[in-house]
């Protein structure tokens, strides 16, 4: 499974949409939502823009990476909809995968995924 997410991860990067470039990143706003979670270990910060995220394509590229059989991958790909999806209708627009040595060994690296003002509440947070 720790294959698969690293190939997943280089897969991320590589599935972009080519009309990326036309979207409006706001970094200032990206970093104001994730920097309460970051400490002075933190090592990586992975940011992704729901709206451009694509599971087929990530899977796809994942699964050529990884000289793997697409098909074998299918549960992992309808669970990325799944969880888009659900992210997606709870207002969600970006994520944000958060390496820290102070986590090691006892955990892994975390999701922060910031919701918009009122959401929270709405969904019980």
């Amino acid at each position: 499974m720790s294959r698969f997410v690293v190939l997943a991860l280089a897969a991320m990067v590589l599935a972009l949409p080519a009309n990326a470039a036309d979207h409006k990143f706001d970094a200032e706003a990206c970093a104001k939502a994730v920097a309460p979670y970051l400490d002075d270990q933190t090592v990586a910060v992975l940011h992704v823009d729901l709206s451009l995220f694509d599971a087929d394509a990530l899977v796809t590229k994942a699964a050529a990476l990884g000289k793997l059989d697409a098909e074998d991958l299918s549960p992992i790909r309808n669970g990325l909809k799944i969880m888009l999806k659900a992210l997606t209708d709870s207002g969600a627009r970006d994520l944000f995968l958060v390496v820290s040595l102070a986590d090691v060994p006892e955990r892994s690296a975390f999701l922060v995924v910031p919701l918009p003002p009122g959401k929270a509440a709405e969904n019980g947070d």
